[in-house]
């Protein structure tokens, strides 16, 4: 996926991550502490007496702080021109991405949700029943965001995707509505249970915090145990991912959420010297250089077989996973419309993907486990 760099940088700026203690906010003498963050970088957040302090860093290598909220149970009368004051519990709430409405679930606030971006991408039953019965409304069903439609809906706040919607237009419509727009950045976290620590963001939204703190233990506590079970491993078999899109092979860079649970999996990937956090855009040639004689080839977009892999492109065959049939694709459970559940939870749940990697790479640790998104090709 191609990320925008965002293009509006408010001037308040949060200087670091590890500090315990903040000073004051505007006019109010109240002294906030900070939650501590184990992993995420693309948020902090304060907690004060009479209310909590979110803080969304637009850029984790800046650390440019592009939005700054302060959530309470009523209205504040603390004079900062930077910060939105927004009611929390939220009620009714718009979400744009599979993944904060999987989080927003798994919070139990799942009924808060009035619309989302598209019904393709969901596996809830709940959602999907409230798209047929209308009571929840789709308004992304194609690459367009319908802002009228969010206006008319007149929800809490939006959750959208870290990048601002098709042009300030459409920003000033939500505005002008009074329509917080929340936007999240988990995307540029740079490990896997850094983005799942993101959880935690959408908690303090609706005061579920504890909840939050609760499921991300169990996350980690699994994720690192399961990195220890590999210890004794020896080998560290080459992958590769993707498959070629057009005329490029749009594969995860060096330093991104994929290539960090290959690492952590026990395995090598092709690309892992590479600095980039997003996608590569690679040329056939360039993939078929670094990755002919990889071990294990993951995630080729929709195909359910080795046929339908070749017939995509006969040089596919050519390669050394095909040949040796380790090709494993995400589509073991799938909806109606042919969406993986595994864009869903396994932002959240990292840990039941590395149980796939493990079982891929190294099965002799994984015999009496089964996988969780991942089926092989055949």
């Amino acid at each position: 996926m191609l990320f925008k760099k965002i293009l509006i940088i408010l001037t308040a700026i949060f200087t670091s991550f590890s500090c315990t203690r903040e000073s004051s906010i505007g006019n109010n003498n109240e002294i906030g502490t900070a939650v501590k963050l184990k992993y995420a970088k693309g948020f902090s957040i304060i907690n004060y007496k009479t209310f909590t302090k979110v803080l969304v860093f637009g850029s984790n290598r800046n650390k440019d702080t592009s939005a700054v909220f302060l959530l309470s149970k009523t209205s504040l009368k603390i004079k900062n021109n930077n910060a939105l004051n927004i009611i929390i519990p939220v009620k009714k709430v718009v979400s744009l991405s599979s993944i904060y409405t999987f989080m927003i679930n798994e919070l139990t606030e799942i009924n808060s949700i009035c619309a989302i971006d598209n019904s393709d991408y969901t596996s809830n039953p709940i959602i999907l029943n409230g798209i047929k019965t209308s009571k929840i409304a789709e308004v992304a069903k194609t690459p367009i965001v319908e802002i009228e439609k969010i206006v008319s809906l007149s929800p809490s706040i939006v959750f959208n995707y870290g990048m601002p919607f098709q042009g300030n237009k459409h920003d000033a419509l939500l505005k002008k509505a009074n329509i917080p727009v929340i936007y999240s950045y988990d995307h540029l976290e740079e490990t896997p249970l850094a983005r799942a620590e993101w959880i935690k963001f959408f908690a303090a939204f609706y005061s579920k915090e504890n909840l939050a703190d609760s499921i991300f233990n169990s996350i980690e506590k699994d994720y690192n145990t399961q990195k220890k079970s590999l210890s004794t491993t020896t080998t560290k078999p080459l992958v590769i991912t993707e498959i070629r899109t057009g005329d490029v092979w749009y594969a995860p860079g060096g330093k991104s959420f994929m290539a960090q649970l290959i690492a952590d999996a026990g395995a090598s990937y092709v690309f892992k010297s590479d600095s980039h956090i997003g996608s590569l855009n690679l040329s056939f040639e360039d993939v078929y250089i670094n990755a002919h004689n990889a071990n294990f080839w993951l995630n080729v977009s929709l195909k359910k077989s080795l046929n339908e892999l070749a017939s995509d492109d006969i040089r596919y065959t050519t390669f050394k996973a095909f040949k040796n049939k380790c090709v494993y694709n995400n589509i073991l459970t799938l909806n109606a419309a042919g969406y993986s559940n595994y864009w869903e939870s396994g932002i959240l749940y990292p840990n039941r993907i590395l149980s796939d990697f493990i079982k891929i790479f190294h099965p002799e640790l994984k015999s009496n486990s089964t996988f969780n998104y991942y089926k092989k090709l055949n």
